[in-house]
């Protein structure tokens, strides 16, 4: 398990990095060539698609999804696995049909109502979404085999894939632009991208499958299984959607598309971290699913407290030293002009420097089946965040959104904090012994180091900004190294670093009835 799990987050890290500097690069270049106004509606019309808004009708079935083929693929339950694969294809076909039609319908007849759209650019809004409409119905059968890929830990796979096709758009982005193409273009290059995508993912997750089939007839007992997951996964699946979409659809709509610029600015810094805190956490599915699967209590408990450890080491160095940069970041990485947005990103990663501790817990607590609390802390939490953010927004301005998630997140902390120690078998006092004791220290220390180095020498250009972010998460690692792990898990750690991205051979038991 923890070679699978090293050569995920490994790829998953090496995709992370690519992903970060194209949009690193892509972003200044589309604001510069789409103009403010422009950009915003791009980024707004964004939150329609299906990793926006209409993930919704994924129906939390993905994550389900994970859960379940990594379970039977562990037990060797093909026909189980058939039959999962089957009903999750056809539900997504159909959902993929719905979310196109009422795309259109919402596109033509209430989204000039809902958003605060120059009528100039209203009419090219509307054609935008109806080639979204389109990638809807491509993308959602889609996110099937990505899910299957997921349960079957072939997170090496998917993180190719995905920087991929992050690393082609921007290229076909930047082509279209140079010659003059309009942004309706950009939208057409994304449906393109998104049908090969969705190809790819279902020829990799065939060859890695082997014999399967799809199947028209399920046992109701396995299938209720998964839609009884599912329905609290859809919960948080609109969490998500709320966490990550309604504060641009809020200050669209409240304040102006511009204004949605000046957000995305301090959100795509946040995102930065956000990726990196990933890398860790969104691996631990399966294999948190298997090890419940074989009842293997003890190895859940370590990998909590070990996952939560390298998931805090991988995220409190690049939270603080961003945090640290972020005005300086911005003045070099885009323009003076934006240098504002700095306080928005400031505010996004507080909350990281606590909600980071939860992140590996959080997806574990899905793989062993724990969905039902955590519906009821995320209602509570969803709450908060999308009733403050209504009224802060039209107090404080953008800001206002972003103090909405910060005190959603921090309500919704504790109670998951006791969840995880109940479910997982920790005691406060080993969480901080094993995990924050062995991070935030260095944290600290680095951050102070990054800020004297600041005051000797003021960063003056990007290579500057760029040279002080790695002397800060550098300085880190070498202080987490030295004083936050053991030889012996330097050791491991080492050894796991040359692993090979091979394809792990199928040991399951055999075929059950």
């Amino acid at each position: 398990m923890l070679k699978t799990l090293a050569r995920n987050t490994f790829s998953n890290g090496a995709a992370t990095v690519g992903k970060v500097l194209i949009n690193f690069l892509l972003t200044p270049f589309l604001i510069l060539h789409l103009g403010k106004d422009l950009y915003g509606v791009w980024i707004l019309l964004l939150s329609f698609s299906v990793s926006g808004t209409l993930s919704l009708l994924s129906l939390g079935m993905q994550a389900a999804l994970v859960k379940h083929v990594a379970e039977y693929h562990a037990l060797g339950k093909r026909r189980a696995l058939n039959q999962l694969i089957s009903s999750t294809l056809y539900v997504y076909a159909a959902m993929g049909v719905v979310g196109a039609l009422g795309l259109l319908w919402f596109a033509h007849g209430w989204f000039a109502r809902c958003f605060a759209i120059p009528p100039a650019q209203a009419q090219t809004a509307m054609l935008m979404l109806d080639l979204m409409a389109v990638q809807v119905a491509v993308e959602l059968p889609g996110l099937c085999f990505d899910g299957v890929l997921g349960g079957l830990q072939r997170y090496d796979i998917l993180a190719g894939l995905e920087l991929g096709k992050s690393a082609l758009l921007a290229v076909l982005f930047a082509v279209v632009l140079l010659h003059g193409a309009t942004i309706v273009a950009l939208s057409r290059v994304t449906l393109a991208v998104t049908f090969f995508h969705a190809l790819a993912l279902l020829s990799f997750a065939s060859s890695e499958l082997g014999r399967w089939r799809l199947v028209w007839r399920f046992e109701r007992a396995q299938i209720l299984s998964v839609v009884d997951m599912t329905k609290d996964l859809l919960i948080l699946r609109l969490n998500g959607i709320i966490y990550n979409n309604m504060d641009k659809m809020i200050v669209a709509a409240v304040l102006s598309t511009a204004m949605v610029t000046d957000y995305d600015i301090g959100n795509r810094i946040h995102s930065m971290a956000l990726m990196v805190m990933g890398l860790a956490a969104t691996v631990v599915i399966p294999a948190a699913s298997a090890a419940h699967a074989r009842s293997e209590t003890e190895a859940i408990r370590t990998l909590f407290l070990k996952g939560t450890k390298y998931a805090l080491a991988m995220t409190l160095p690049v939270v603080s030293t961003l945090f640290v940069l972020a005005s300086h970041l911005i003045r070099y990485w885009i323009s003076p002009q934006y240098v504002g947005s700095a306080f928005y990103a400031r505010l996004f990663l507080s909350y990281l420097l606590f909600w980071s501790v939860t992140s590996v817990g959080w997806n574990m607590l899905i793989g062993v089946r724990q969905t039902k609390p955590i519906v009821r802390i995320q209602l509570v939490s969803v709450a908060i965040n999308l009733g403050l953010s209504l009224i802060l927004v039209r107090y404080v301005g953008v800001s206002g959104v972003v103090y909405g998630t910060i005190i959603g997140n921090l309500v919704a902390f504790f109670p998951y904090m006791r969840l995880m120690m109940r479910s997982f078998k920790v005691t406060a006092k080993e969480i901080f012994s094993a995990a924050i004791l062995t991070t935030y220290p260095q944290a600290l220390a680095s951050t102070a180091a990054l800020l004297l180095l600041m005051r000797v020498r003021p960063p003056g250009s990007m290579r500057e900004v760029i040279a002080q972010a790695v002397f800060a998460v550098t300085a880190y690692i070498a202080l987490f190294a030295l004083t936050g792990m053991s030889r012996a898990e330097r050791s491991q750690v080492w050894d796991l670093l040359p692993l090979g991205m091979g394809k792990p051979r199928y040991a399951g038991a055999p075929e059950r009835p």
